[in-house]
């Protein structure tokens, strides 16, 4: 088991007990474990099946195309074959490390768009609607484009436009406005019709994932236990109620469990 930082208690580093259990350090169990343990009174632990997220290639803009993708840090899944593809499958990539996807994809920032919001809403889901979730986009971000209607700063997560654009992602967006499509300067500011360059992740040259960005600023808190190489197999019952998990880690079958 590894101890990406320290909980408070030999009774629960052995398995508790804690008040939340997050599963999954990926960009929804960085954030969740961060936020949470931003109470002191609140003894959250972190399960990640993948190692901390060290390795040299992860930071790399282009660490991507030296393994990381299918690499050892990839779950590597692969769809059922595809009717319409002939029957290949497609291969689809999901982090297996602290920062989950966002440790090892593209680097790419883009919210989606607003009608997919505004259609979820419509279909029933309250406090999904585009007006809703941008105040927490705009509070995420620490936009190099600086604050506005669609954009926030002093936020977590970087975002900035692309450096050093290579001379043929230049060309592919000249020849796209040529041909008639608009450029496109900002495919988070409202429009996202067009050809352009899109924002990323990244910050002084460094891929700053959720893990990076939510996860280390909260790595001296007592009340927060983070377990890398902890896969957990099965959630543990109370009759109906959750109580917590069992996780395999070092080749040994764990427990942890949850008051609340």
């Amino acid at each position: 088991m590894s101890q990406h930082a320290a909980g408070a208690g030999a009774d629960r580093t052995a398995g508790g007990p804690f008040d939340h259990i997050v599963v999954g350090g990926g960009a929804a169990g960085s954030v969740l474990a961060a936020r949470l343990s931003e109470d002191p009174a609140c003894r959250v632990l972190l399960l990640e099946a993948g190692p901390e997220d060290t390795d040299p290639r992860i930071p790399q803009p282009h660490g991507l195309f030296a393994g990381l993708l299918r690499g050892d840090l990839d779950w590597s899944y692969d769809t059922v074959p595809q009717e319409q593809l002939g029957g290949r499958t497609v291969p689809v990539s999901a982090g297996r490390v602290l920062g989950g996807g966002g440790a090892i994809n593209y680097q790419v920032w883009s919210r989606g768009n607003p009608l997919d919001y505004d259609e979820w809403a419509a279909g029933g889901m309250t406090g999904w609607a585009w007006d809703d979730v941008l105040p927490a986009f705009r509070r995420i971000e620490d936009h190099e484009r600086g604050t506005s209607a669609w954009h926030g700063t002093g936020g977590p997560v970087p975002v900035t436009t692309p450096k050093d654009v290579s001379t043929l992602s230049l060309a592919f967006v000249t020849a796209a406005v040529e041909s008639g499509l608009p450029l496109n300067r900002d495919f988070d500011g409202g429009e996202q019709d067009g050809a352009g360059l899109l924002c990323g992740n990244v910050r002084d040259g460094e891929r700053h994932s959720a893990s990076r960005a939510y996860l280390t600023p909260a790595l001296g808190r007592p009340n927060l236990d983070i377990r890398t190489g902890a896969q957990v197999t099965r959630v543990l019952l109370d009759g109906t109620r959750a109580t917590g998990v069992e996780y395999v880690t070092d080749g040994s079958v764990r427990r942890a469990h949850a008051d609340s």
